[in-house]
């Protein structure tokens, strides 16, 4: 991904003045370009086997955050629209142990997952921020964790390990672990 975005980066500068960068063309251009690479997947000779491995990565996808730290800004993701843009397609948002596309993928962008397209876009959520003085630090997370971790809490964790507070308590409190055998 890296390596990917850093190409589409340098073609975008070319074109484009250091103002009018446009990071979500620049950011879609690289995920579609990723989700495509997804695609084209060699074969092996053996028809049976090459059958079998695209049926797997027709089921095979992955979520990718990425966040670029600039001097002055950060793109961010930030769609509130992706209800209605799954429904336009024909998809549902199900609620089955948590909202799902689907009732499957508890993400409505994705990198591969073909067997979900249309209903699952492989074009990133970009939104530019501009960074300020107050600025102390970014969480990048998934829904894994802030489905079970406020962002309050999130933060306090953060500012505990970052003023070494987590690394003195876990000194003096040495946590044992011992299986009993009965």
């Amino acid at each position: 991904m890296h390596n990917c975005l850093e190409k589409h980066i340098e073609k975008a500068s070319k074109i484009s003045e250091e103002k009018d960068f446009d990071w979500e063309k620049v950011m879609e251009d690289c995920f579609c370009n990723m989700d495509v690479e997804l695609d084209e997947t060699e074969r092996s000779g053996d028809e049976a086997a090459a059958e079998e491995a695209e049926e797997a990565e027709r089921m095979m996808g992955s979520t990718a955050m990425v966040v670029l730290v600039g001097k002055e800004e950060v793109p961010q993701p930030d769609r509130a629209d992706e209800k209605e843009r799954i429904e336009a397609a024909g998809g549902k948002i199900l609620n089955w142990n948590g909202w799902r596309v689907q009732g499957v993928l508890a993400t409505s962008r994705s990198l591969g997952d073909r067997y979900l397209k249309p209903y699952v876009s492989c074009k990133p959520e970009v939104n530019v921020v501009r960074r300020s003085e107050s600025d102390e630090f970014l969480i990048i997370a998934t829904d894994g964790l802030f489905d079970v971790v406020s962002n309050e809490t999130a933060c306090e964790v953060v500012k505990k390990c970052l003023s070494g507070q987590i690394r003195r308590v876990l000194r003096r409190k040495p946590v044992l672990l011992r299986q009993r055998r009965r």
